[in-house]
């Protein structure tokens, strides 16, 4: 009976521990040094995705923002439709030029979407990556442009 009991209250814990934990919140906009104005995020362009996470690299002066912001999305049910709307838009709205474009008939190979950026000598950079069929990653940053 003590056994029992024992696993109840541990169960109710582990409940109550899981109601508590807040969840994650898929971002509005990507903000990156190089870039004022935020980039709407794809779930302001497609509607809304599972967020599975983001990560962000900051720079030596963190105040004046990150080099860069990483956006994983899960249980995507039309990636097709979801990139190739999100890149028309970055592309006729927000002044990307597609450098690597997205190939639906190759879906994994990703895109590559650039522009310039307001920092002197840097290019901001945006990679859509698609691990498999129901995901994808979206990274912009801002890199120190190569020359040519």
């Amino acid at each position: 009976m003590k056994k029992i009991i024992g696993l109840a209250l541990a169960a109710v814990l582990m409940l109550s521990f899981a109601a508590c934990t807040p969840s994650v919140t898929a971002p509005t906009s990507y903000s990156v040094i190089g870039c004022s104005e935020p980039i709407p995020a794809i779930t302001e362009v497609v509607g809304s995705r599972s967020f599975e996470g983001s990560s962000t690299t900051l720079g030596a002066d963190p105040e004046k923002g990150n080099l860069a912001i990483t956006c994983s999305y899960t249980d995507v049910t039309d990636i097709e439709k979801d990139l190739q709307t999100y890149i028309k838009k970055m592309v006729d709205s927000y002044g990307f030029t597609e450098t690597t474009p997205w190939n639906p008939e190759k879906p994994t190979d990703g895109a590559v979407l650039t522009k310039p950026s307001e920092v002197e000598g840097e290019v901001l950079t945006m990679t859509i990556t698609v691990p498999d069929s129901t995901s994808y990653n979206i990274r912009l940053e801002s890199i120190q442009q190569t020359a040519s």
